[in-house]
């Protein structure tokens, strides 16, 4: 049984967008530079208040890039309290010939990363 975290009108629902924890991600280990590369994120919401709203992608240089995971967080609404999967996939872009270090970033601002080697 599930249970009900708040109950409110529809007029106290506010929504924020925040960063949500990643499980896990897949990435090709060796990408075309003549194509986008792409990335899948998977996690898990805790509440049915969260839903996905989009990959947030930085270079911060030529080779390093770090991914988030952006989710819509609904306040004073009502959520269920079970846990959600989440599966997506992200546009990295175009990238340059080497090696690619991808670090995808959790909200407590914990991180795991992956290299791909660009031909």
């Amino acid at each position: 049984m599930a249970t009900v975290c708040a109950q409110a009108s529809q007029a106290d629902v506010a929504t924020k967008e925040v960063v949500v924890n990643i499980s896990e991600a897949l990435v090709s280990s060796t990408l075309s530079r003549n194509t986008n590369a792409k990335v899948t994120l998977s996690g898990m919401f805790s509440n049915t208040c969260y839903s996905f709203s989009r990959g947030e992608v930085v270079n911060k240089d030529a080779t390093t890039h770090y991914v988030r995971a952006m989710a819509w967080y609904t306040t004073n609404g009502t959520c269920l309290m079970f846990f959600t999967n989440y599966l997506r996939e992200v546009d990295l872009g175009r990238l340059s010939p080497g090696d690619h270090t991808i670090r995808f970033i959790s909200s407590d601002e914990s991180w795991f990363e992956k290299t791909v080697t660009v031909q």
